[in-house]
């Protein structure tokens, strides 16, 4: 599944002016046609994206002011943000609409960090760095109540959920934030839901969860759950809770070692960017169901209509960009084999205890961490010794050692291969063993010094062989003809590219091995790509020439034949190879039309020249009788054959002259017979 773009630049932003990162000096909103955004001490503007992106509205700020939250109200007359300057805080609102009423100010007792605006209009909502929840007249005339502050807590998240319009519940809805704050030696994160309903604001939960990991955490909310990225020394993950109740649902291993931000796009599924790319996880089923390389780091702000915006350095300053982000289906069929690469502490362990045996929740819970545990540390023993084998040299020590470990017995006189009924391990287990067979020096390798055919044919058909983290894996086998051919066969999940690539291999039985995986496992389409890629649209004449002639000399793969077509387009082949291969197609033409016309003939002087006998009168013979008959046309006809055998001679391609003198040969064959046993041939 594709599920991001390329990113594409909205517009350069100005300069901020003033202390801090980017971050803090930069904010980002929107709704469903426009993009906010606020530069600290520079201006506010407001961009439509499609179908181009476009300036609709600026408005100019003062230098020294920091902006630390905006807003649009619904009718999209007035833009709402919240400011710093000289350590004192305010809440503006400016017409942005049709409307011409004057900008208005409000000061605020504390820095706000996120506006909501009622969808009449009548309300303003704001969350404060303290925890403080206030509200404000619409026209910002008055503070009409606020909440108490709640001591030595620091809102890192707030997110609002609107009311559904089928439930009971808030009237303009449910505040979601989430608290920062040191208990003893403890960190924890308070997550509340504050209910608005313009009179009051009434506390709906207070909640503690456990801060782990040693960085900031990541927020974002979506359909229901809270998301979280945490990072500690060793594992990444983002953990899902439930909201209102605040059980945790899953958690995901995601390995980002750089700056993360995520938003929520979906049920069960974010966008996250770090390490200089995109990821679209699936965090129901633990699966990155794509992932895309940037140009440039991106900071994810906000998500609106599929597109994700954020903000990445250019050459020349800062941008803001976006990013068309789908959601997809959440279908398992979208995650199966795209599981993320997270650090699990039971890496390289494996266990079967569920299937062995009916346990306690008690009882299972100590087995399986004592099954974890024990096929962890032999897994890791097995590893180190192969990799001690590997340094020494020892190339059937190396094969001895693993296929004793994963079988219980090995017939050194055959091939061994892998069976159901062999130890189960750990994909982490097969990936450390073949990182001790290649090398990856810029492009993969196999050590010509070092080739354990035998361990190598079996982990080629382990199903756990980890053919996408091989690229060019038929390219370093390219030298081993057994272990090609082994590879072409079963290595599990070889891309269509690849196998189109290794159209060129010389050996005809390998080449049939190829092409029958190629069209039993692939559409026209994949096919049709990889000519593109490998063939080049047509313009390798000689390599496209000697690959058909080969399919259609061994007849198999007509199917690529045609993608040929579909490949390079219906003008796209020079007359060259279109001679080319018109006349082998006409060559093997003319030779099945005169194969068959043979036939026929012979077929039809063999009718003539046998004496019919009835079926009463065969009946009626002896088996003696039946075999001396049996005998005698056999005599005949090897005798007729004889004498009517010899080259016919090119008279030409049309059939009226190979017809006449297959008569006159046939008249010939007469007269050296007796009279009574020939008929005149007419055909």
């Amino acid at each position: 599944m594709k599920a991001l773009s390329e990113s594409f630049r909205i517009a350069e932003l100005p300069q901020a002016i003033g202390s801090g990162s980017r971050d803090s000096n930069t904010c980002i909103g929107g709704d469903e046609q426009l993009v906010h955004i606020a530069v600290s001490g520079s201006s506010i503007m407001s961009y439509s994206v499609k179908p181009t992106p476009r300036m609709s509205w600026s408005y100019s700020i003062p230098p020294s002011t920091r902006v630390t939250a905006l807003s649009k109200d619904v009718t999209g007359n007035y833009m709402y943000y919240s400011t710093v300057e000289r350590k004192k805080f305010h809440l503006h609102r400016v017409s942005c609409g049709e409307s011409e009423d004057e900008s208005k100010s409000i000061p605020s007792s504390s820095e706000i960090c996120d506006i909501y605006v009622s969808p009449d209009g009548e309300y303003t909502y704001t969350v404060s760095k303290n925890s403080i929840v206030s509200c404000y007249s619409g026209d910002l005339s008055e503070e009409l109540w606020s909440s108490g502050a709640k001591a030595s807590r620091t809102v890192v998240y707030s997110h609002l959920i609107r009311p559904n319009e089928n439930e009971d519940g808030p009237m303009h809805g449910t505040m979601l934030t989430v608290s920062s704050r040191d208990v003893g030696r403890k960190a924890v994160l308070e997550v509340r839901l504050i209910g608005l309903d313009g009179k009051d604001s009434i506390e709906l939960l207070n909640k503690e969860i456990e801060e782990h990991g040693t960085e900031r955490h990541h927020f974002s909310y979506g359909d229901g759950k809270l998301f979280v990225f945490r990072r500690d020394q060793e594992e990444s993950a983002i953990d899902v809770f439930s909201v209102p109740d605040l059980n945790l649902v899953s958690s995901t291993g995601l390995l980002i070692d750089d700056k993360v931000s995520l938003l929520a796009i979906g049920k069960n599924r974010v966008v996250v960017s770090g390490n200089d790319k995109l990821y679209v996880v699936d965090t129901k089923y633990r699966a990155v169901v794509d992932e895309k390389q940037m140009e440039q780091p991106i900071t994810l702000r906000h998500y609106n209509n599929d597109v994700a915006f954020g903000l990445a350095q250019g050459s020349k300053g800062e941008w803001l960009v976006g990013s068309t982000v789908t959601s997809g289906k959440g279908t398992l069929l979208e995650a199966i084999g795209r599981g993320t690469s997270g650090v699990s502490q039971w890496s390289m362990s494996f266990s079967d205890v569920l299937l062995r045996k009916n346990y306690s929740a008690k009882e299972y819970t100590t087995a399986l961490r004592d099954s974890l545990v024990s096929s962890k540390l032999s897994a890791t023993k097995l590893v180190e010794d192969l990799g001690d084998l590997r340094e020494k040299g020892d190339v059937a020590g190396f094969e001895t050692r693993l296929l004793q470990y994963m079988k219980n017995e090995v017939k050194s006189d055959e091939d061994v291969i892998y069976e159901e009924n062999d130890t189960e391990v750990d994909k982490e287990v097969i990936s450390q063993v073949v990182s001790l067979i290649f090398s990856k020096k810029g492009k993969l390798e196999l050590d010509s010094s070092f080739v354990p055919e035998g361990a190598m044919v079996y982990l080629l058909t382990h199903p756990l062989f980890p053919t996408p983290e091989l690229d060019g894996l038929l390219d370093a086998l390219y030298s081993h003809p057994r272990l090609f051919r082994q590879a072409v066969v079963t290595a599990p999940t070889l891309s269509g590219n690849d196998l189109v690539g290794a159209l060129s291999y010389p050996d005809d039985e390998i080449f049939r091995d190829i092409v029958t995986r190629i069209v039993e496992e692939f559409g026209r389409e994949t096919i049709s790509e990889g000519i593109k890629t490998h063939y080049g649209r047509g313009r390798n004449t000689e390599e496209i020439l000697r690959c058909v002639n080969r399919l259609m000399k061994l007849d198999i793969g007509w199917t690529i034949v045609s993608c040929f077509v579909d490949a390079a387009g219906l003008f796209a082949w020079g007359d060259e190879i279109v001679s080319e291969l018109s006349k082998g197609i006409n060559g093997q033409v003319v030779s099945l039309e005169e194969t068959s016309e043979t036939m026929i003939l012979l077929d039809e002087v063999l009718r003539k020249f046998t004496p019919a006998s009835s079926s009463n009168d065969v009946s009626k013979l002896s088996k003696r009788e039946l075999k001396k008959l049996s005998k005698k046309k056999k005599s005949n006809t090897e005798s007729r054959l004889e004498l009517g055998t010899r080259d016919v001679p090119d008279v030409g391609a049309t059939f009226e002259a190979r017809k006449k003198e297959a008569i006159r040969q046939a008249n010939d064959f007469s007269k050296r017979l007796p009279v009574y046993t020939v008929e005149k041939l007419v055909i």
